[in-house]
């Protein structure tokens, strides 16, 4: 069993969000027991996310443009 199985799932979260998009996908492809932890960690994801594209400056949503865009993308795909 990898050493990293005994961590706590809380300080695995916070090893893997401090590491780049880039390593954990490797660290993922290597090990089946961390691509099985990996692929079901919502929160992990958003972190990843954050990580890559940073937070968004307002929390505000804009609901309709985001709707229009997906309208958009939809028409162009036909």
């Amino acid at each position: 069993m990898p050493l990293f199985a005994s961590l706590p799932p809380e300080i695995l979260d916070r090893i893997l969000e401090m590491l780049p998009p880039e390593e954990v996908l490797v660290f993922r492809r290597v090990c089946r027991l961390a691509d099985k932890y990996i692929t079901s960690n919502t929160t992990l994801h958003r972190a990843m996310y954050r990580h890559a594209f940073g937070r968004h400056k307002e929390d505000n949503i804009g609901w309709q443009d985001l709707q229009e865009l997906l309208k958009l993308c939809n028409e162009m795909r036909r």
